[in-house]
């Protein structure tokens, strides 16, 4: 009676691995759909992103992805020289939120506030812009061209009916 009872409990305990193997093996499987749905997100998938739409979405979508990448960390790169950092981004939030709450609210403050935000949000954009151009400027006249007729694809098709 002792070996039937000891086969039991190791054809349990076999049942037990391979069930905590199977739950491993499902949890695995769950993050791998769960990280590549948030890549697809991250990289291009979501249409609906700030830097999809606007004047300045034909030519960031006409990139190819490395190209993105790789201009993207060069933007970056001049925002830190820069001095664009986020402590500064920060302060004028802050004093954004103290001019709206204000009692009595004064409209010129707010405005000033929002005036120090563009200029600095204008810098931004004049430091990628010159990043961009550097890069564009470094492209053989093939990959330019062919970067030029993604443009033009990308403004034919119009951004609801575009894919990428």
């Amino acid at each position: 009676m002792s070996d039937k009872s000891g086969a039991e409990k190791r054809k349990g305990r076999g049942r037990r691995i391979l069930l905590i193997l199977s739950l491993g093996l499902n949890i695995l499987v769950l993050c791998v759909v769960v990280g590549a749905f948030i890549g697809f997100h991250r990289h291009g998938g979501d249409r609906h992103h700030a830097a999809t739409y606007g004047p300045g979405a034909v030519y960031i979508r006409a990139l190819e992805f490395d190209d993105k990448r790789a201009l993207g960390k060069e933007i970056r790169r001049s925002y830190r020289e820069a001095g664009a950092g986020r402590a500064e981004d920060h302060a004028l939030l802050t004093r954004l939120v103290a001019a709206v709450r204000a009692d009595p609210f004064d409209p010129e403050s707010l405005r000033a506030v929002r005036q120090d935000l563009d200029a600095r949000t204008a810098g931004r954009r004049a430091a990628a812009f010159e990043t961009w151009l550097a890069f564009v400027a470094e492209m053989p006249p093939e990959e330019r061209s062919a970067y030029a007729d993604r443009m033009q694809a990308i403004m034919d098709k119009g951004p609801e009916r575009d894919k990428n």
